[in-house]
């Protein structure tokens, strides 16, 4: 049994759920917005079957291949005209973002904003990727594990394979917004659906609360921001963790299908 974490009365603004009811209706009064999850009473709260994650920054940092992987779509930036200042900006976030949200949010222009999704189809990554050194306990974990992720087919299946994590997965879905208008929660339930899982039986994990999160929450699935770097807003996610560590403990799978 894990004891309770109390929130004092009143909120700091630290608690951003200072009360809980997981599916079995416990009760569970969280402690500060980092350590969520260690808030409840029961370590087997979680009795899941299929675990969805997404790939980049929840299974490894994007930033450890991104100034290598990118650098031909910074310098085509460049040389487009995009001035320093929203260059910043663009470098980082297309680390974190789908390229189509950061060619909207910093106003390339159109022919420019064609020109390097062209270019990003053409890129891979062949190099070794190491994943975060956490995601060893979700290779061990014996609940039935699935990938869904978005972006463009060949990059992202050059981080799979760098990564080697065909053997872990029971399937891995690539959502390539070039070629499909396919959003992830049409692949969430085509998963649920292919394999007669339930809502209650699967767990989303990924670090994109306005992608794969939002894509939990409005099917109703248990979601876990994943926000290695505590910089993550923590609203609508059922968890929050900086570390698989605090997850597992809480797991229980209820076996393979």
């Amino acid at each position: 049994m894990r004891s309770k974490i109390n929130c004092p009365r009143p909120l700091p603004q630290a608690c951003k759920a200072p009360e809980i009811k997981d599916r079995s209706g416990t009760e569970c009064i969280a402690g500060h917005r980092v350590f969520i999850y260690l808030a409840f009473t029961e370590p087997t709260l979680l009795k899941k079957r299929a675990l969805i994650f997404d790939l980049d920054n929840t299974i490894f940092p994007v930033t450890s291949i991104g100034g290598e992987l990118f650098r031909p779509l910074f310098d085509m930036l460049r040389r487009g005209g995009m001035d320093e200042k929203r260059m910043k900006l663009i470098e980082q976030d297309v680390m974190r973002k789908p390229f189509q949200w950061v060619a909207a949010r910093y106003s390339i222009g159109q022919d420019l904003a064609s020109n390097s999704a062209e270019l990003l189809k053409t890129l891979e990554y062949n190099g070794a990727i190491e994943p975060f050194a956490d995601f060893a306990q979700i290779r061990a974990c014996a609940c039935d594990k699935f990938i869904v992720t978005m972006g463009f087919r060949k990059m992202q299946l050059s981080k799979i394979r760098s990564l080697e994590l065909e053997k872990d997965f029971k399937e891995i879905f690539i959502i390539d917004p070039t070629v499909t208008k396919k959003t992830k929660k049409d692949v969430f339930q085509g998963i649920l659906d292919k394999f007669g899982y339930s809502v209650a039986e699967s767990l989303v994990i990924g670090d994109d609360r306005d992608s794969e999160i939002e894509a939990a929450i409005t099917l109703g699935i248990d979601s876990v921001l994943y926000d290695k770097e505590n910089v993550q807003r923590d609203d609508g996610a059922t968890f929050r963790i900086t570390s698989y560590e605090q997850l597992m403990p809480s797991l229980e799978c209820n076996g393979k299908s």
